[in-house]
């Protein structure tokens, strides 16, 4: 019984949108969440990339609210086509959004557990 009340808040929670607006510094950019973990994200950009060890916020939507939802990493490895990113603090509400976001990703969907 808890794990389908546990299935149903993830199911419920709201969703992150794909784009991401990044900042360290002067530098500023926009990109594309690759990959969403509760641990880091890659983030695909056209933009200059960070360098490996600097500090950067990265802002994503909330889809439902159209709220902005600010957090904090660490680059980790850069890439031709973007960077990735290990997350340094999260609260709770936001690691249960980054969840519900990391299952979105992978194709989790009502659709999908309900089979």
């Amino acid at each position: 019984m808890r794990r389908n009340n546990e299935e149903a808040k993830r199911r419920s929670a709201p969703r992150i949108s794909g784009q991401v607006r990044f900042s360290s510094g002067r530098l500023e950019g926009t990109g594309y969440i690759h990959t969403i973990s509760l641990s880091g994200a890659r983030i695909a950009t056209s933009a200059v990339v960070p360098q490996s060890g600097t500090v950067v916020s990265l802002f994503f939507c909330i889809v439902e609210k159209g709220e902005m939802l600010e957090v904090t990493g660490e680059v980790v490895e850069q890439f031709p086509d973007g960077f990735s990113a290990r997350f340094t603090r999260l609260d709770t509400p936001i690691q249960d959004l980054l969840f519900a976001a990391a299952q979105f990703a992978a194709g989790v969907s009502e659709k999908d557990e309900s089979s």
